[in-house]
């Protein structure tokens, strides 16, 4: 009996931790530009966020939350004498939740983003890099914030980390999940250097076959890089192309976007080779 009235006990405990947290996650999530954090609306999300681990301090997910506020007013309230902790506030609960939970990539990304931001590339800053994308290599987050930190600080890393950064924005240009291409992708363009050797390791990955929501993307690759592979790379890539149209229930809202005359005239030689009735982009090709 006992034990089921201690068991019951830590249930109700974590549910109301769980509400608690729940209230101060929804209080950030509408925080933005539009709708800018205010000091009553952080305290707010403190005491629930505060509340929350509390009742369940073995909670890696409070942690990290905790640390991102503070995080926040860090970056986005105008800083007072109230303020100067916050940054020992924020490593102080992002290294709990990596206690609690050390094979959590957003919580290594989120340690590695608030050392960026105190200026702090040391020993710990690379540890927390590496371990991002480690263990969460294929997450969003991870593949956002390292993308931000990498690309600020590609010419100051030495060449194990910029191979991190350029494996990372591959696979941002890979990612199925939705917005993470349309961000590596506007990142890595604007830098020649990086978008260099973003593409030389992207063309074997464009050579293959391209499936399911990721088929979208690959116009918008090929159309920027086209000039940048040789003939023999260039057929290869063609050859995917041809695929990736069959596969496509609206090809033209697809190959219209093509900006890339070459990569527009090679694509159309290919049609009039492969069966026009089945590709059907000749009427494109004009």
């Amino acid at each position: 009996m006992g034990l089921l009235v201690f068991s019951g006990w830590f249930t109700v405990r974590w549910g109301v931790a769980d509400m608690l947290a729940q209230q101060g996650y929804e209080e950030m999530d509408r925080w933005n530009e539009r709708n800018p954090v205010t000091e009553d609306r952080w305290q707010f999300a403190l005491q629930r966020l505060t509340g929350a681990a509390d009742l369940d301090p073995g909670n890696p997910v409070y942690q990290q939350r905790l640390s991102r506020l503070y995080r926040i007013r860090m970056t986005r309230l105008h800083a007072t004498s109230e303020f100067k902790r916050d940054p020992e506030f924020a490593l102080q609960h992002i290294r709990r939740s990596l206690e609690l939970r050390s094979r959590w990539g957003f919580s290594w990304v989120e340690l590695a983003y608030l050392k960026w931001l105190l200026r702090e590339k040391d020993a710990e800053f690379q540890a927390a890099l590496t371990h991002a994308v480690a263990y969460g290599p294929w997450e969003p987050g991870v593949i956002r914030m390292v993308n931000f930190i990498g690309l600020r600080e590609y010419r100051n890393f030495d060449e194990t980390f910029r191979q991190l950064v350029v494996d990372n924005f591959v696979r941002g240009l890979r990612s199925p999940a939705s917005g993470v291409f349309g961000d590596t992708f506007g990142k890595v363009k604007g830098n020649k250097r990086l978008g260099a050797r973003v593409l030389a390791q992207l063309y074997p990955l464009l050579a293959e076959p391209w499936r399911g929501s990721v088929r979208n993307n690959f116009f918008q690759l090929v159309d920027w890089a086209w000039l940048e592979f040789d003939e023999t790379q260039q057929i290869a890539i063609i050859v995917q192309a041809m695929d990736v149209i069959r596969g496509l229930s609206t090809p033209y809202a697809w190959i219209n976007t093509t900006t890339n005359d070459e990569f527009k005239k090679a694509l159309c030689q290919s049609a009039l080779v492969e069966s026009p009735q089945e590709v059907n982009v000749l009427g494109w090709c004009g």
